[in-house]
């Protein structure tokens, strides 16, 4: 299995609203994802990271949904 992570580059993210196609897209064009692979889990969660200024990650989540059109 292959996973592909995308991070936030600013951070912190309080909230976040997209199309999620325009990653497929983005994997389909510029990474060798096929195209004739399935999107068959979505998840969210922090990744670590080594941080010279000492700041830690944290994730609160209120709402989580995603839609399949």
């Amino acid at each position: 299995m292959t996973v592909f992570s995308f991070v936030a580059s600013n951070a912190p993210v309080t909230s976040w609203s997209g199309d999620v196609n325009n990653f497929i897209k983005y994997l389909t064009g510029n990474q060798g994802l096929p195209s004739s692979q399935y999107l068959i889990t979505v998840e969210a969660g922090t990744e670590p990271f080594t941080n010279p200024a000492g700041v830690t990650s944290k994730l609160s989540v209120t709402e989580y949904s995603i839609a399949v059109n």
